[in-house]
């Protein structure tokens, strides 16, 4: 084998709002037995990246994990990396904040460790151009991407064996492209089958480089991939292998950029891996992508070809789950507060504002692939409950911060109206081109997001749910993208599909119906206001704030086309936590009208299936009280969803007596360890039989509030 060199990252991430034990586990099963090994062969060499939530977590629970890295660091065997400090996705956020979060894991790093980084992870390989000039500003002289990047662009796979320059504005970074096979091959395969890759790597001309960063979680925390590493041998065999061949030189990134030259220059589209590329897609054009994928590798030369096929594009993610576009522009929006008081920069409130603005910028939760993400919901309330505590803390720095604001505005960029209320003690995000709905609504002193919902949607992975049962245990060491596990039996049952976003103050006409009807989103609506846009007037006085919405539409019923007018008058006090609402319907027809008509609510409380988080219904003995229960109630005065564990309870209550359905809303994602049903919110929806007179109308009062326990 001719002489190569091995340039070895790894990339350790845990998002901001997971669980400690998540944290623990990947600690005693991945982080650190492979420092403890790598401290064994002192000859292998890797560039390490830590994220800043992980670095954080190690710093209070793991300090000796920071004496074993220093030791590795002052032998020349890791070369540290930087990048943004709570892992966000650098395209997705603001300049002036992508400076802000590399600038900060540098300087830790630095007054850590000693040393300044010189190279920076590119969180989930996200690529755009302007880019370079990010990197290029921020000091940072390297990156690393996928190999896929440079192929899309006609790079072909003996080129990728170094790295490039690419530049934007004249401001220029050096871009390494991580090989693809390596990182299926590795720790999935072989031993003696990733040293003949190295052999193949060998034969270029040169001196060339095989290049390889991947996700620490593959050594330890995917799923058997402990034992496979560690119990088995596998990594302490892959080490002693390439410590024992004399062709194979392991350098750091940062070396190899000190030694070499350039390859040439490259200018990258718009990409992250190929999974991903693929995920950002709709459920439909997944399928269509994997069909055509399957057809040109089935043919001949598959390799020249594949390289061309381009899955979507990671911002698409926004367009794709309407609650990672909300959390997403909710981020601009304080964003955009933050730098507007950047005068005071130099007070710990402002700071530590700018921080948990920062720690909202974790990617994990704006998206959705083979791991939850998105679908994770204490991943999303952490999200909110950093925006609502950075928003909340600039308050403090401003006199004017106890007045109620109502701005109108285009808050998520969907060419559409919405109305946004701030009080000193909660927000309300009001959407009156969708129904006139409430889909966000902040507790600001508890940081916490009434309306955390996430719709039930078709993913693309759901038509392969019913082969889980075909696996075998052999499997279980297969690349994380290609297997098929199931963690519940019987799960396509619960593939259900909403019509729309998981909203509050929810308009709903109805005939007949069921439960079970409106469980399976089966229930018919005859009336087109759930959907249909809002009038909206709003007003802003000192000690409330007022927005009245109204919409003219039809209801569909067997006797023909009935015109009915529906308005709805939201209140909304200074203080406290709460609001009302008056609802008027006419009936606009020279007939009377009779109709079933809900009001759904979504609460999202991030655990059904808990006893210190249930419903209580006045005069009601509920055989099963908790959040995953279902059920029908005959309620007059109104019901609480009581959270024991935050120490507070939501109180509903209405002027006439309704029947109250409630149900869990779950959905069906993928994640490491395979198909798994996720409590998303708690749906409830009460409704009144409405006979209204030709002409006549129906009136009633609403009042919703939280009250601490």
């Amino acid at each position: 084998m001719g002489h190569i060199r091995f340039l070895f990252g790894i990339h350790n991430h845990q998002p901001v709002g997971n669980f400690d034990h998540v944290f623990e586990e990947a600690f005693q099963k991945a982080y650190l037995p492979f420092l403890q090994l790598l401290d064994k062969h002192p000859r292998i060499r890797i560039s390490l990246h830590n994220s800043g939530c992980l670095w954080e977590w190690l710093e209070g629970h793991h300090p000796e994990y920071f004496h074993l890295i220093q030791i590795l660091v002052d032998r020349g065997q890791v070369e540290l990396l930087s990048g943004p400090f709570y892992e966000a996705i650098l395209p997705a956020i603001p300049e002036i904040d992508r400076q802000g979060q590399i600038g900060m894991l540098s300087d830790y790093l630095e007054k850590q460790f000693g040393k300044r980084p010189r190279g920076a992870w590119l969180p989930e390989r996200v690529w755009e151009p302007e880019l370079a000039r990010t990197f290029a500003e921020a000091g940072i002289e390297y990156t690393i991407t996928d190999d896929w990047h440079f192929r899309a662009v006609g790079f072909e796979e003996k080129d990728l064996d170094g790295y490039y320059l690419t530049e934007d504005g004249g401001r220029a970074v050096a871009v390494f492209p991580i090989s693809q096979k390596m990182r299926y091959l590795v720790p999935f395969h072989s031993v003696e089958e990733s040293m003949s890759f190295f052999s193949q790597v060998a034969t270029h001309p040169g001196f060339p480089a095989a290049i390889l960063a991947d996700d620490g979680e593959k050594f330890g925390i995917w799923p058997g991939t402990h034992k496979y590493c560690y119990q088995d041998g596998w990594l302490e065999r892959f080490f002693t292998a390439l410590e024992g061949a004399e062709a194979i030189d392991m350098v750091t990134f940062g070396e190899h950029l000190s030694q070499e030259s350039p390859k040439g220059r490259a200018y990258l589209p718009t990409a992250s891996y190929a999974e991903l590329m693929e995920w950002a897609l709709p459920a439909k054009a997944q399928r269509d992508y994997q069909d055509l994928l399957n057809r040109v590798q089935a043919g001949p030369s598959p390799d020249r070809f594949t390289s061309f096929i381009k899955g979507g594009f990671w911002r698409n993610f926004l367009s794709k789950y309407p609650e990672a576009n909300h959390l997403h522009k909710r981020m601009l929006r304080a964003s955009r507060k933050v730098r507007a008081t950047s005068e005071r920069g130099n007070t710990p409130l402002w700071q530590e504002a700018q921080r948990n603005l920062y720690r909202a910028q974790c990617n994990c939760a704006y998206w959705h692939g083979v791991f939850g993400g998105l679908y994770l919901p204490h991943l999303r309330s952490a999200v909110y409950s950093c925006l609502i505590a950075a928003e909340s803390g600039l308050d403090r720095l401003h006199p004017e911060g106890a007045r109620i604001m109502v701005e109108d505005t285009d808050f998520d960029v969907c060419g559409q109206r919405e109305v946004v209320i701030e009080t000193p003690k909660q927000n309300l995000y009001l959407f009156p081109s969708q129904g006139g709905s409430l889909l966000e609504w902040d507790l600001k002193a508890k940081a916490i997001n009434l309306c955390d919902t996430l719709a039930r949607r078709e993913e693309g992975y759901h038509a392969g749910l019913r082969k889980a049962a075909e696996n075998s245990p052999e499997e279980e060491t297969r690349s994380i993208h290609e297997r098929i596990l199931t963690k519940e039996a019987g799960l396509e049952r619960y593939l259900v599909y909403d019509r729309r976003r998981r909203g509050s103050l929810l308009d709903r006409f109805f005939l007949e119906g069921s439960l079970e009807e409106e469980r399976r989103a089966r229930l018919l609506d005859v009336g087109d206001f759930a959907d249909r846009p809002y009038e909206v007037r709003s007003e802003a006085g000192l000690y409330q704030a007022e927005v009245f919405l109204w919409h003219e539409g039809s209801l569909n019923m067997p006797s023909g086309e009935r015109k009915v007018r529906l308005e709805k008058a939201l209140k909304v006090p200074k203080d406290g936590t709460k609001f009302e609402v008056e609802y008027s319907l006419s009936n606009k027809e020279a007939t009377p009208l009779e109709v079933h008509f809900g009001i759904e609510f979504n609460f999202g409380m991030l655990a059904g299936d808990t006893r210190d988080r249930y419903y209580e219904f006045p005069g009601a003995a509920l055989e099963d009280r908790r959040l995953v229960s279902e059920g029908e109630v005959e309620c007059s005065p109104g019901f609480q969803v009581v959270d024991e564990w935050a120490k507070f309870k939501v109180v509903l209550s209405w002027s006439l007596p309704a029947t109250v359905w409630r149900y869990p809303v779950e959905t069906v994602s993928q994640s490491e360890a395979g198909f798994e049903r996720l409590y998303q919110c708690s749906a409830i929806l009460p409704h009144w039989n409405l006979s209204v007179k030709p002409g006549g109308s129906w009136d009633l009062h609403l009042r919703v509030g939280v009250e601490d326990l």
